[in-house]
This record gives C-alpha cells, structure tokens and sequence, in this order.
C-alpha cells in the first residue's frame, strides 16, 4: 500500500471506527514494518517484535471507536506499542527476579527523534489532567510537582495546612493514577519514570 496523505489516514480511521475491516487491514499494511523494527529496539527478537506488534494492533482493534478523535494516529499507535512492550518486559523481569532493570535498560534505548512526539504526547496527557483537577488541588499539584515544593512549603505559600496539601495530592494523585492506567494502560510508575526520563 501506498504512504498515506493525511486526509487518507482519517478517512480510513473513520472506517475503521465503523468496524469496517479493509479499513483496519489498511492501516496494518502500512504501519506493521515500521511498528515492528521500532519494538525490535526494546526486544533483541524479531519474532517477539512481530507478536507484540499483533498484540498491539488488536488493541487498536478494540479502542476503534475512538480513533477519529485523535490528533496523531502515529503517535498513539507508537504510545501503545511502547506501553505494551514495556509492560510485557516489565513482568518478564518479575519472573526472572530483576524486576524494572529490563524496563529501564529499554528506555535507555530510545530515539530522540521519535521520542520527542511521543513524550509531547506524554505531557499533553499529563497537562490534560491537571487542568481538569478542581482549581486549588492543580495549584498544590503544581507547586509539589513542577516546582518540587515540600508540603511545608506548599502550606506557608498557600496559607493552608500541611493536611490540606497532603489531602489535595492524594485526590490529584489517584485521578492520575486511574486516567493513567485506563487511558494509557501502564501503571503510574511507568509513567512517571517515562516521563522522568523525557
């Protein structure tokens, strides 16, 4: 199949939302190549590679509905074969009893041309949940987070207690866990330490 134009691209994403399967076998054609030598990065096994990168397509199989809402199919696809090459390495590490080194030797494989789009995206998602916290518990996040505040400091710039800072990035804290882990499907963790590492 041939490069697809943007507007292809959104045409087939369409289709594909309908459940239209030519449209998916389209999108496979053209992404399955590079999907799979970018996993290969992480994995050292072309076979491996091409499994994961089936998992992966399978899981855009089921989340087609809402594929038309997204800025950049690419990066989404690339995001999701990260997550779940990550995952799988991450619990093959468990097994083999150094849990997180595999996961932390496969981010420091990364292309900072590729990964430049994909942490954009990473930190989009990220400013996308803290603009939707209630307006104090997105200042405390910030000042804890961005600005690497203690608590302490936090309460005397706000004129609130320690308790109230503690209570506002508990809240914060778990509704970026559960938009983390629904919408990226990874643990908070992994997105931290990705993010970390961008």
């Amino acid at each position: 199949m041939s490069a697809l134009s943007p507007y292809d691209e959104k045409t087939l994403l369409t289709r594909l939302a309908a459940g239209e399967e030519d449209a998916f076998a389209g999108l496979f054609s053209h992404y399955q190549a590079p999907l799979t030598q970018y996993i290969i990065r992480f994995v050292k096994s072309p076979q491996l590679a091409e499994d994961l990168s089936q998992e992966v397509f399978l899981k855009i199989w089921l989340q087609r509905t809402k594929l038309p809402e997204l800025q950049s199919f690419r990066a989404f696809l690339f995001i999701v074969a990260r997550n779940h090459t990550l995952n799988t390495l991450e619990a093959a590490s468990r097994d083999q009893g150094g849990m997180g080194e595999i996961t932390r030797h496969a981010l420091s494989l990364r292309n900072p041309t590729e990964d430049t789009v994909l942490n954009r995206e990473y930190q989009e998602f990220l400013r996308r949940i803290i603009d939707s916290l209630p307006p104090r518990s997105r200042e405390v996040f910030r000042l804890c987070r961005e600005q690497q505040l203690s608590y302490e400091e936090v309460a005397a710039r706000l004129g609130i207690s320690r308790n109230a800072v503690k209570s506002h990035m508990v809240h914060s804290m778990k509704v970026l866990k559960t938009s983390v882990e629904k919408d990226l499907g990874i643990p908070l963790s992994l997105f931290l330490l990705i993010l970390q590492g961008s």
